[in-house]
């Protein structure tokens, strides 16, 4: 049997289509944040992504969660600095920790080796990793991340 969502989806907020985002399910809810969207700030000399500004930084500082009990979507802020890696990014859940690795700025040949987390109780992102550390792993997108327990 397939799992579903009982009862069905409520729409009162409905989140933009994206892909190549994180999606991660905490307790009853799913978070769904980054990834490619209509709203993402594009550069009109070059047409891809801003590397960094304001406006991006707003668009990626909220996350979107179902709480897949009651079928409601809704956005909440958060706080801190977002993972910059914003596009194809990994994702595993620590506990009520959604930490993130890697990840494509969305311009040129930007990517990401940093690790990021984001606490789902108080929604504040927190830096566990910096992009420049000496035992980094090469720079990642579009990979993959499991969680297991060390013996």
């Amino acid at each position: 049997a397939h799992p579903s969502i009982s009862p069905p989806l409520k729409m009162s907020y409905i989140p933009s289509p994206r892909y190549r985002h994180i999606a991660a399910s905490v307790g009853h809810n799913l978070y769904a944040w980054g990834g490619w969207t209509k709203d993402i700030p594009i550069d009109p000399t070059t047409k891809e992504a801003v590397h960094a500004s304001t406006e991006k930084k707003k668009h990626f500082s909220s996350v979107d969660i179902l709480n897949v009990k009651t079928g409601e979507w809704r956005e909440e802020r958060t706080r801190g600095d977002p993972h910059p890696g914003v596009v194809g990014a990994a994702c595993t859940v620590i506990g009520r920790k959604i930490i993130v690795f890697g990840g494509y700025c969305g311009h040129g040949t930007c990517f990401y080796n940093c690790i990021t987390q984001l606490d789902t109780d108080t929604l504040e992102w927190s830096q566990i990793s910096p992009n420049d550390a000496p035992q980094s792993a090469h720079r990642k997108a579009h990979c993959g991340m499991v969680q297991f327990r060390a013996c």
